[in-house]
């Protein structure tokens, strides 16, 4: 008997799991259902014609979940994009950049849902009918049509709040449409600013304009040589002038390049452009010795590395007495081949628009083509060799397609940074005490 009883109490309980289960799903179907209706008689209440870019603003925010449709489209994308960042940044540090980067491919994702939105509500004007609908605990489907064409939306709910996850059209799904879109990207692991340009059907790739990062401290997502300069005072810092931000660096004879992984291809994108000033020049500086191998400025771009891991790169610089044009490197094992594409006191103090053609001049110096996914940049104001002093300003580094050169839409951008003048908010020297 006490083990019947035992077994008919063990009934009873699972049937009562079994209830509360079925009440909780029915509960959710009704709640979902109706929470449903309510979106469908605001979206029928708006007129798409009068204002469709509003309506697909409004209707993003009210209706997407945008972290699970990233997920669906591009997975665990950021954080492989991300990697080599292993190697010069913490682990605190690198979830932190993940976190960051997370939060840009959404806004990414936000900006084009909204353009596309807006062009698939600017062709019809029809009320639309729920056909069907399916809801469980946390997920659902509801299949929506106009009279000429049926989508089927996929809705979760996340903590508390139905929201579409995904959309299934007449091309099928869109987070699949939006994969597909940039998967050479994705599946090449190259950096977001390279899908967030192809998303935004951008000609150029923004590099790095310093927007993100914080004025007063370093650049959020560089870092350095781990051990060789972690000790060294790193006297590179972020500004603000005329709402456009630069990178401030200096050096009395620490030498520290600060380096960002960007992966794009530059078969692709092989014009690279940005801006710099050099207001303090190493007295003496040439680059091909190496007891004067000073730059007031440099960038490299660095496109891969051999089986030892030494690099192939090429260093962009403002050379103190090597004139426009020289193409050298110092007789050292994986030393850069340097191009000086400024030189001298003639444009010191101002800001200066450079252009260059990374491939053509990688194919000059190596002889070959260059691998289809670059490693990354660096920046380099050093005045070690001479035992003197420099000073430089970066800002604004960005790719760009040949074709958009030869169509003549790469101009000179480097106006805004040019007002105010120093005293209003640009370039000043500050001290290694003061850098702190």
């Amino acid at each position: 008997m006490r083990s019947t009883t035992t077994t008919v109490r063990g009934c009873f309980g699972v049937f009562s799991i079994l209830v509360i289960s079925a009440s909780a799903v029915f509960s959710a179907r009704a709640d979902g259902h109706a929470w449903f209706v309510e979106q469908l008689e605001y979206l029928n209440g708006a007129r798409p014609l009068s204002a469709p870019n509003t309506l697909a603003t409004e209707m993003v925010a009210r209706l997407a979940d945008i972290e699970s449709f990233s997920d669906r489209a591009y997975g665990d994308y950021i954080e492989r994009s991300l990697e080599d960042y292993e190697q010069f940044l913490a682990p605190e540090e690198l979830l932190h950049l993940v976190g960051r980067h997370r939060e840009q491919l959404h806004e990414a994702i936000e900006t084009r849902l909204v353009e596309d939105i807006t062009r698939w509500l600017s062709k019809r004007d029809s009320p639309w009918t729920l056909t069907h609908s399916d809801f469980e605990k946390k997920a659902g489907k509801v299949t929506i049509s106009d009279g000429a064409q049926s989508i089927t939306l996929h809705l979760r709910l996340r903590e508390g709040r139905w929201a579409v996850s995904d959309v299934d059209g007449v091309s099928g799904l869109l987070s699949r449409y939006y994969r597909e879109l940039a998967a050479d990207i994705v599946d090449g692991d190259h950096s977001l600013a390279v899908l967030k340009a192809r998303m935004k059907g951008r000609e150029d790739v923004v590099i790095e304009d310093f927007s993100r990062s914080t004025p007063g401290l370093l650049p959020e997502g560089w870092g350095w040589r781990r051990k060789r300069d972690d000790r060294k005072a790193k006297l590179y810092h972020v500004r603000e002038s005329a709402n456009k931000r630069y990178l401030a660096a200096q050096d009395t004879g620490a030498s520290v390049i600060l380096l960002k992984w960007s992966h794009w291809n530059p078969q692709q994108h092989p014009i690279m452009t940005w801006c710099w000033r050099a207001d303090a020049l190493p007295p003496g500086g040439d680059e091909r010795f190496s007891h004067t191998n000073d730059s007031a400025a440099g960038i490299y771009v660095i496109y891969s590395q051999n089986w030892l891991g030494l690099p192939r790169q090429i260093k962009y610089v403002w050379s103190t007495t090597l004139p426009e044009g020289t193409v050298d490197r110092r007789d050292m094992i994986a030393r850069p081949y340097f191009f000086v594409l400024e030189s001298g006191d003639e444009h010191k103090g101002q800001w200066v628009f450079e252009m260059a053609d990374v491939v053509e001049n990688y194919q000059r110096v190596f002889g070959s083509e260059p691998k289809d996914r670059t490693l990354g940049i660096g920046l380099l104001t050093d005045a070690n060799s001479t035992d003197s002093y420099a000073e430089a300003y970066y800002a604004d580094i960005r790719v760009w397609s040949r074709e958009a050169r030869d169509r003549g839409q790469i101009t000179d951008y480097c106006g805004d940074l040019r007002e105010p003048t120093v005293g209003e908010g640009g370039p000043s020297r500050i001290t290694p005490a003061e850098e702190g």
